[in-house]
């Protein structure tokens, strides 16, 4: 396990280091068992996209059963039911657990498991709609024409929030051992690859906050400079963090791919039920939508400053009638103030200096308070 990333991994203080020290040896018993049975089926299958793709759900449902039963999942006493372990992005310790019995029909059974991959089945196979899918890395220019695509939504890590992969790697130790040779080159590495990822971990860089920030804002900027290359009309981004580092590192990325927030509308996307009663967590997601910038020229602090609190008072305005309050009406009020400053190649103040986006945001916070 990443035992450095004490933020989403809270086992290791407990001696918990290693993914298979979560499993009792009745849990592992099984879950190995599972596997050389597939192994064994797998030998009957022939290699075709069919056959590949029935495995490849077998193997999620062994993903399935692997984290429905293990030593640190908890009991919802309200649904009668057995949770997962990663209830928030994350590997909490628990020192009581309920244990399922697989091979029964009730919550946490393999067949339970079977259940919801049957749903998704339903669910999808009743859209009309063809979906093609292409297999890159993010932030390859190459993967789609020039200005070939006429809308992109996307939904970007939330700077340090939450490790991706590092908690992905429960998941993938699994699956490699079931499907690792159907899809080499996927599972090629011993855990999920992290160089890459475009988060700000700061456990991934030396321990080095600065460093982890660098790499998190050059990333994105390299992915949304490749989106503004391929798309001719609008990228939607959605973004649920309330820091306002976090959307400085956001904003300056955009605008810094030659594109300008032209709008933000904020929804409410979280389940009420599941925030913690007394916490400042956003009940809402902002979606901010850009297009390709047409900068002219520069712009005078005091007038945009203007034009910002104009903005953002009318936004406030309208935002609370709609029931927003707290931190959510804040946050929503920073898309609107960047799409006046994003008017500009820069803005300066009378001696000459350029407002950064972290001014920008902190006026537009002031603004809105």
């Amino acid at each position: 396990m990443e035992v450095k990333n004490t933020r989403n991994f809270n086992t290791p203080g407990w001696g918990i280091n290693n993914y298979g020290q979560i499993f009792t040896d009745r849990q592992i018993t099984v879950l190995d068992k599972l596997v050389e049975n597939f192994q064994n089926l797998r030998k009957c299958f022939d290699d075709t996209d069919y056959s590949n793709a029935v495995l490849t759900y077998i193997a999620i449902w062994i993903d399935r059963i692997a984290v429905a039963n293990t030593s640190l999942g908890v009991w919802h006493t309200g649904g009668e039911k057995l949770e997962r372990i990663m209830g928030r992005q994350a590997i909490p310790m628990t020192f009581d657990y309920p244990e399922s019995q697989p091979f029964c029909n009730s919550s946490g059974s393999a067949l339970n498991q079977l259940d919801w991959i049957l749903r998704y089945f339903e669910s999808e196979s009743s859209n009309e709609f063809p979906v093609s899918f292409a297999h890159s890395s993010s932030g390859e220019k190459a993967q789609f024409d020039n200005k070939s695509l006429t809308a992109v939504v996307t939904d970007p890590p939330y700077y340090d929030a939450i490790a991706y992969a590092d908690i992905s790697d429960f998941f993938y130790v699994w699956l490699k051992q079931t499907i690792g040779e159907v899809y080499p080159l996927v599972f090629a590495t011993p855990k999920t690859p992290k160089t890459e990822e475009c988060t700000a971990l700061k456990h991934h860089h030396d321990d080095n906050d600065e460093k982890a920030k660098k790499h998190f804002e050059k990333k994105l900027t390299q992915i949304f400079d490749a989106i503004e290359q391929q798309t001719s009309d609008v990228v939607s981004i959605m973004f649920a963090h309330q820091s306002t580092e976090a959307w400085t590192t956001l904003c300056n990325s955009i605008l810094d791919a030659r594109m300008n927030i032209t709008g933000s509308w904020p929804m409410d996307t979280e389940m009420t039920g599941a925030l913690k009663t007394e916490m400042a967590y956003l009940e809402s997601s902002v979606t901010v939508a850009c297009r390709p910038s047409e900068r002219k020229g520069y712009g005078d602090y005091k007038s945009v400053k203007k034009d910002i609190e104009r903005k953002v008072s009318e936004e406030v305005e309208s935002l609370y009638e709609l029931g927003f309050r707290g931190a959510d009406l804040l946050t929503a009020c920073f898309g609107q103030a960047v799409s006046e400053f994003g008017k500009y190649k820069s803005v300066e103040k009378s001696d000459g200096s350029e407002v950064t986006v972290a001014e920008l945001l902190e006026m537009a916070r002031n603004a809105a308070f």
